[in-house]
Protein backbone atom coordinates (compact mmCIF):
# COMPACT_ATOMS: atom_id res chain seq x y z
CA UNK A 1 0.00 0.00 0.00
CA UNK A 2 1.44 3.38 -1.03
CA UNK A 3 1.31 6.41 1.21
CA UNK A 4 -0.72 9.34 -0.09
CA UNK A 5 -0.20 12.91 1.07
CA UNK A 6 -3.21 15.20 1.13
CA UNK A 7 -2.38 18.91 1.24
CA UNK A 8 -5.59 20.31 -0.15
CA UNK A 9 -9.06 19.38 -1.46
CA UNK A 10 -7.62 18.84 -4.94
CA UNK A 11 -5.35 16.08 -3.63
CA UNK A 12 -8.33 14.43 -1.96
CA UNK A 13 -10.42 14.57 -5.15
CA UNK A 14 -7.56 13.14 -7.21
CA UNK A 15 -6.99 10.27 -4.75
CA UNK A 16 -10.72 9.42 -4.72
CA UNK A 17 -10.72 9.22 -8.54
CA UNK A 18 -7.66 7.00 -8.48
CA UNK A 19 -8.89 4.85 -5.59
CA UNK A 20 -12.63 4.06 -6.17
CA UNK A 21 -12.75 1.82 -3.08
CA UNK A 22 -11.76 4.87 -0.96
CA UNK A 23 -14.62 6.81 -2.47
CA UNK A 24 -17.04 3.98 -1.57
CA UNK A 25 -15.76 3.91 2.01
CA UNK A 26 -16.12 7.68 2.43
CA UNK A 27 -19.59 7.59 0.84
CA UNK A 28 -20.61 4.95 3.40
CA UNK A 29 -19.29 7.05 6.27
CA UNK A 30 -21.09 10.19 5.05
CA UNK A 31 -24.43 8.61 4.20
CA UNK A 32 -24.61 5.86 6.86
CA UNK A 33 -26.09 2.37 6.62
CA UNK A 34 -29.65 3.74 6.97
CA UNK A 35 -29.54 5.73 3.72
CA UNK A 36 -27.58 3.06 1.80
CA UNK A 37 -30.09 0.41 2.85
CA UNK A 38 -33.12 2.67 2.21
CA UNK A 39 -34.12 1.05 -1.17
CA UNK A 40 -34.18 -2.42 0.43
CA UNK A 41 -36.25 -1.06 3.33
CA UNK A 42 -38.72 0.50 0.88
CA UNK A 43 -39.08 -2.78 -1.03
CA UNK A 44 -39.73 -4.63 2.24
CA UNK A 45 -42.24 -1.94 3.29
CA UNK A 46 -44.14 -2.36 -0.01
CA UNK A 47 -44.11 -6.15 0.32
CA UNK A 48 -45.40 -6.02 3.91
CA UNK A 49 -48.11 -3.49 2.93
CA UNK A 50 -49.31 -5.66 0.04
CA UNK A 51 -49.34 -8.75 2.26
CA UNK A 52 -51.30 -6.87 4.92
CA UNK A 53 -53.82 -5.67 2.30
CA UNK A 54 -54.24 -9.25 1.03
CA UNK A 55 -54.82 -10.50 4.58
CA UNK A 56 -57.39 -7.75 5.20
CA UNK A 57 -59.36 -8.67 2.05
CA UNK A 58 -59.35 -12.35 3.04
CA UNK A 59 -60.54 -11.48 6.56
CA UNK A 60 -63.42 -9.37 5.22
CA UNK A 61 -64.50 -12.15 2.82
CA UNK A 62 -64.54 -14.66 5.70
CA UNK A 63 -66.61 -12.29 7.85
CA UNK A 64 -69.30 -11.85 5.17
CA UNK A 65 -69.62 -15.64 4.86
CA UNK A 66 -69.87 -16.09 8.66
CA UNK A 67 -72.29 -13.20 9.34
CA UNK A 68 -74.97 -15.54 10.75
CA UNK A 69 -72.47 -16.71 13.39
CA UNK A 70 -72.02 -13.16 14.65
CA UNK A 71 -70.62 -14.13 18.04
CA UNK A 72 -67.59 -15.84 16.51
CA UNK A 73 -67.35 -13.13 13.86
CA UNK A 74 -67.10 -10.38 16.50
CA UNK A 75 -64.20 -12.21 18.16
CA UNK A 76 -62.36 -12.45 14.82
CA UNK A 77 -63.12 -8.82 14.07
CA UNK A 78 -61.61 -7.77 17.41
CA UNK A 79 -58.53 -9.82 16.57
CA UNK A 80 -58.29 -8.07 13.18
CA UNK A 81 -58.59 -4.64 14.87
CA UNK A 82 -55.75 -5.63 17.21
CA UNK A 83 -53.63 -6.64 14.21
CA UNK A 84 -54.36 -3.29 12.56
CA UNK A 85 -53.29 -1.56 15.78
CA UNK A 86 -50.00 -3.43 15.62
CA UNK A 87 -49.62 -2.48 11.96
CA UNK A 88 -50.29 1.18 12.81
CA UNK A 89 -47.69 0.95 15.58
CA UNK A 90 -45.15 -0.45 13.13
CA UNK A 91 -46.08 2.26 10.63
CA UNK A 92 -45.59 4.94 13.30
CA UNK A 93 -42.16 3.48 14.03
CA UNK A 94 -41.34 3.65 10.30
CA UNK A 95 -42.48 7.28 10.21
CA UNK A 96 -40.25 8.03 13.20
CA UNK A 97 -37.35 6.32 11.42
CA UNK A 98 -38.03 8.42 8.32
CA UNK A 99 -37.99 11.53 10.51
CA UNK A 100 -34.60 10.49 11.90
CA UNK A 101 -33.33 9.91 8.37
CA UNK A 102 -34.54 13.36 7.34
CA UNK A 103 -32.74 14.83 10.35
CA UNK A 104 -29.54 13.11 9.23
CA UNK A 105 -30.01 14.48 5.72
CA UNK A 106 -30.44 17.96 7.19
CA UNK A 107 -27.22 17.48 9.14
CA UNK A 108 -25.40 16.47 5.93
CA UNK A 109 -26.84 19.53 4.17
CA UNK A 110 -25.65 21.73 7.05
CA UNK A 111 -22.19 20.24 6.71
CA UNK A 112 -22.27 20.92 2.97
CA UNK A 113 -23.29 24.51 3.71
CA UNK A 114 -20.31 24.89 6.04
CA UNK A 115 -18.05 23.42 3.35
CA UNK A 116 -19.43 25.92 0.84
CA UNK A 117 -18.74 28.75 3.29
CA UNK A 118 -15.18 27.51 3.70
CA UNK A 119 -14.80 27.30 -0.08
CA UNK A 120 -16.01 30.89 -0.34
CA UNK A 121 -13.31 32.02 2.10
CA UNK A 122 -10.68 30.12 0.12
CA UNK A 123 -11.90 31.75 -3.10
CA UNK A 124 -11.58 35.19 -1.48
CA UNK A 125 -8.00 34.43 -0.48
CA UNK A 126 -7.26 33.15 -3.97
CA UNK A 127 -8.61 36.35 -5.52
CA UNK A 128 -6.09 38.42 -3.52
CA UNK A 129 -3.21 36.18 -4.66
CA UNK A 130 -4.27 36.04 -8.34
CA UNK A 131 -2.53 39.36 -9.23
CA UNK A 132 0.80 38.08 -7.86
CA UNK A 133 0.94 34.36 -8.84
CA UNK A 134 -0.16 33.25 -12.32
CA UNK A 135 0.64 29.59 -11.64
CA UNK A 136 -1.43 29.67 -8.43
CA UNK A 137 -4.31 31.06 -10.51
CA UNK A 138 -4.20 28.01 -12.78
CA UNK A 139 -4.12 25.62 -9.80
CA UNK A 140 -6.97 27.41 -8.11
CA UNK A 141 -9.04 27.31 -11.31
CA UNK A 142 -8.58 23.56 -11.44
CA UNK A 143 -9.62 23.31 -7.77
CA UNK A 144 -12.73 25.38 -8.45
CA UNK A 145 -13.72 23.04 -11.28
CA UNK A 146 -13.31 20.08 -8.93
CA UNK A 147 -15.46 21.86 -6.33
CA UNK A 148 -18.11 22.42 -8.99
CA UNK A 149 -18.16 18.68 -9.77
CA UNK A 150 -18.51 17.89 -6.06
CA UNK A 151 -21.36 20.37 -5.72
CA UNK A 152 -23.08 18.82 -8.75
CA UNK A 153 -22.78 15.39 -7.13
CA UNK A 154 -24.22 16.79 -3.90
CA UNK A 155 -27.17 18.24 -5.83
CA UNK A 156 -27.76 14.87 -7.53
CA UNK A 157 -27.80 13.14 -4.12
CA UNK A 158 -30.27 15.69 -2.78
CA UNK A 159 -32.54 15.19 -5.83
CA UNK A 160 -32.45 11.41 -5.28
CA UNK A 161 -33.31 11.85 -1.59
CA UNK A 162 -36.21 14.14 -2.54
CA UNK A 163 -37.58 11.47 -4.90
CA UNK A 164 -37.32 8.82 -2.18
CA UNK A 165 -39.15 11.06 0.31
CA UNK A 166 -41.86 11.74 -2.28
CA UNK A 167 -42.30 7.98 -2.75
CA UNK A 168 -42.59 7.57 1.04
CA UNK A 169 -45.25 10.26 1.13
CA UNK A 170 -47.27 8.56 -1.65
CA UNK A 171 -47.02 5.19 0.09
CA UNK A 172 -48.20 6.67 3.40
CA UNK A 173 -51.12 8.37 1.62
CA UNK A 174 -52.11 5.06 -0.02
CA UNK A 175 -51.97 3.28 3.34
CA UNK A 176 -54.16 5.95 4.96
CA UNK A 177 -56.70 5.53 2.11
CA UNK A 178 -56.68 1.75 2.65
CA UNK A 179 -57.25 2.18 6.40
CA UNK A 180 -60.10 4.62 5.70
CA UNK A 181 -61.75 2.09 3.37
CA UNK A 182 -61.32 -0.65 5.99
CA UNK A 183 -62.99 1.52 8.68
CA UNK A 184 -65.86 2.27 6.25
CA UNK A 185 -66.37 -1.47 5.62
CA UNK A 186 -66.25 -2.22 9.33
CA UNK A 187 -68.89 0.47 9.91
CA UNK A 188 -71.17 -1.11 7.29
CA UNK A 189 -70.61 -4.54 8.87
CA UNK A 190 -71.52 -3.18 12.32
CA UNK A 191 -74.65 -1.61 10.83
CA UNK A 192 -75.73 -4.94 9.31
CA UNK A 193 -75.12 -6.75 12.58
CA UNK A 194 -77.12 -4.08 14.41
CA UNK A 195 -80.03 -4.69 12.03
CA UNK A 196 -79.80 -8.45 12.67
CA UNK A 197 -79.84 -7.92 16.44
CA UNK A 198 -82.75 -5.48 16.14
CA UNK A 199 -84.73 -8.01 14.09
CA UNK A 200 -84.09 -10.78 16.63
CA UNK A 201 -85.12 -8.48 19.48
CA UNK A 202 -88.30 -7.43 17.68
CA UNK A 203 -89.41 -11.02 17.01
CA UNK A 204 -88.63 -12.00 20.61
CA UNK A 205 -90.86 -9.35 22.18
CA UNK A 206 -94.01 -9.72 20.04
CA UNK A 207 -95.88 -12.00 22.45
CA UNK A 208 -94.87 -9.77 25.36
CA UNK A 209 -96.06 -6.72 23.43
CA UNK A 210 -99.51 -8.28 22.86
CA UNK A 211 -99.74 -9.08 26.58
CA UNK A 212 -98.90 -5.46 27.52
CA UNK A 213 -101.33 -4.06 24.96
CA UNK A 214 -104.15 -6.03 26.59
CA UNK A 215 -103.34 -5.76 30.29
CA UNK A 216 -101.63 -2.35 30.46
CA UNK A 217 -103.10 -0.37 27.56
CA UNK A 218 -106.53 -2.05 27.78
CA UNK A 219 -107.05 -3.38 24.21
CA UNK A 220 -109.85 -5.96 23.82
CA UNK A 221 -108.79 -9.21 22.17
CA UNK A 222 -105.50 -7.73 20.84
CA UNK A 223 -103.92 -9.17 17.68
CA UNK A 224 -100.95 -8.19 15.49
CA UNK A 225 -101.85 -6.47 12.21
CA UNK A 226 -98.36 -5.36 11.03
CA UNK A 227 -94.75 -6.56 11.42
CA UNK A 228 -91.72 -5.88 9.25
CA UNK A 229 -91.31 -9.50 8.13
CA UNK A 230 -94.94 -10.30 7.17
CA UNK A 231 -97.79 -8.87 5.08
CA UNK A 232 -100.04 -6.28 6.81
CA UNK A 233 -103.56 -7.31 7.79
CA UNK A 234 -106.09 -6.68 4.97
CA UNK A 235 -108.17 -4.25 7.03
CA UNK A 236 -105.09 -2.12 7.76
CA UNK A 237 -104.08 -2.09 4.10
CA UNK A 238 -107.63 -1.06 3.04
CA UNK A 239 -107.71 1.75 5.61
CA UNK A 240 -104.38 3.20 4.44
CA UNK A 241 -105.30 2.92 0.76
CA UNK A 242 -108.60 4.72 1.40
CA UNK A 243 -106.78 7.47 3.35
CA UNK A 244 -104.48 8.06 0.35
CA UNK A 245 -107.40 8.19 -2.11
CA UNK A 246 -109.33 10.61 0.10
CA UNK A 247 -106.35 12.84 0.69
CA UNK A 248 -106.40 12.30 4.46
CA UNK A 249 -102.80 11.05 4.22
CA UNK A 250 -100.08 11.67 1.65
CA UNK A 251 -98.24 8.77 0.04
CA UNK A 252 -95.19 9.52 2.23
CA UNK A 253 -97.27 9.58 5.44
CA UNK A 254 -98.93 6.29 4.55
CA UNK A 255 -95.52 4.77 3.80
CA UNK A 256 -94.35 5.78 7.29
CA UNK A 257 -97.19 3.72 8.80
CA UNK A 258 -95.99 0.69 6.82
CA UNK A 259 -92.50 1.27 8.32
CA UNK A 260 -93.75 0.85 11.91
CA UNK A 261 -91.99 -2.06 13.66
CA UNK A 262 -95.19 -3.50 15.21
CA UNK A 263 -98.90 -2.56 15.16
CA UNK A 264 -101.42 -4.29 17.47
CA UNK A 265 -105.18 -3.86 16.99
CA UNK A 266 -108.10 -4.56 19.35
CA UNK A 267 -111.74 -5.44 18.70
CA UNK A 268 -112.69 -2.05 20.17
CA UNK A 269 -111.17 -0.26 17.11
CA UNK A 270 -108.09 0.79 19.06
CA UNK A 271 -104.48 0.40 17.92
CA UNK A 272 -101.03 0.47 19.52
CA UNK A 273 -98.20 1.71 17.29
CA UNK A 274 -94.93 0.30 18.68
CA UNK A 275 -91.37 1.29 17.77
CA UNK A 276 -88.78 -1.33 18.85
CA UNK A 277 -85.14 -0.41 19.63
CA UNK A 278 -82.58 -2.15 21.81
CA UNK A 279 -81.29 1.28 22.90
CA UNK A 280 -83.92 4.03 22.81
CA UNK A 281 -83.09 7.31 21.02
CA UNK A 282 -85.02 10.56 20.67
CA UNK A 283 -85.86 9.70 17.04
CA UNK A 284 -87.57 6.45 18.12
CA UNK A 285 -89.95 8.38 20.39
CA UNK A 286 -90.68 11.01 17.72
CA UNK A 287 -91.45 8.32 15.13
CA UNK A 288 -93.82 6.46 17.45
CA UNK A 289 -95.80 9.66 18.20
CA UNK A 290 -95.94 10.80 14.55
CA UNK A 291 -96.86 7.41 13.07
CA UNK A 292 -99.56 6.80 15.68
CA UNK A 293 -101.18 10.11 14.65
CA UNK A 294 -101.03 9.06 10.97
CA UNK A 295 -102.67 5.69 11.77
CA UNK A 296 -105.43 7.35 13.80
CA UNK A 297 -106.17 9.66 10.84
CA UNK A 298 -106.30 6.71 8.42
CA UNK A 299 -108.53 4.44 10.54
CA UNK A 300 -110.65 7.01 12.33
CA UNK A 301 -109.96 5.15 15.55
CA UNK A 302 -107.60 5.62 18.47
CA UNK A 303 -103.88 4.89 18.02
CA UNK A 304 -101.60 4.97 21.08
CA UNK A 305 -97.82 5.33 20.51
CA UNK A 306 -95.49 3.03 22.44
CA UNK A 307 -91.79 2.22 22.66
CA UNK A 308 -90.27 -1.15 23.60
CA UNK A 309 -86.58 -1.03 24.49
CA UNK A 310 -83.92 -2.72 26.59
CA UNK A 311 -82.15 0.56 27.46
CA UNK A 312 -83.98 3.78 28.31
CA UNK A 313 -82.07 6.84 29.52
CA UNK A 314 -83.43 9.57 31.75
CA UNK A 315 -83.59 12.08 28.87
CA UNK A 316 -85.56 9.67 26.66
CA UNK A 317 -87.88 8.73 29.55
CA UNK A 318 -88.73 12.42 30.09
CA UNK A 319 -89.27 12.95 26.36
CA UNK A 320 -91.62 9.95 26.13
CA UNK A 321 -93.67 11.23 29.06
CA UNK A 322 -93.91 14.70 27.48
CA UNK A 323 -95.13 13.24 24.16
CA UNK A 324 -97.45 10.69 25.86
CA UNK A 325 -95.56 7.71 24.44
CA UNK A 326 -95.86 4.55 26.55
CA UNK A 327 -92.54 2.84 27.32
CA UNK A 328 -91.93 -0.83 28.12
CA UNK A 329 -88.54 -2.15 29.22
CA UNK A 330 -87.87 -5.71 27.99
CA UNK A 331 -84.32 -7.04 28.48
CA UNK A 332 -82.18 -8.18 25.52
CA UNK A 333 -81.41 -10.89 24.80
Amino acid sequence: MTTQTIDNIGDLARILREQPEWADTIRGLLLGDELLNLPAQLAEFIRVSQENNRQVREELAERRLLLAQHGEQLARLNELVAQHGEQLTRLNKLVEQHGEQLARINEVMAQHTELLAQHTEILTQHTEILTQHTEILTQHSAQLEQHGEQLAQIREHLVEHSKILAQHTEMLAEHRDQMTELRRRMGRLEGRMGNVEGGLYERGIRAKAVFRAQHILGLENPHIVLTQDSQPAPQLHRALSQAIRSGALSLEQSAEVYDVDLIIAGDDHRYVVIEVSITAEEDDIDRARRRADFLATATGGTAAPALITANLGAVQRAQAAAQEVATFLIPYP
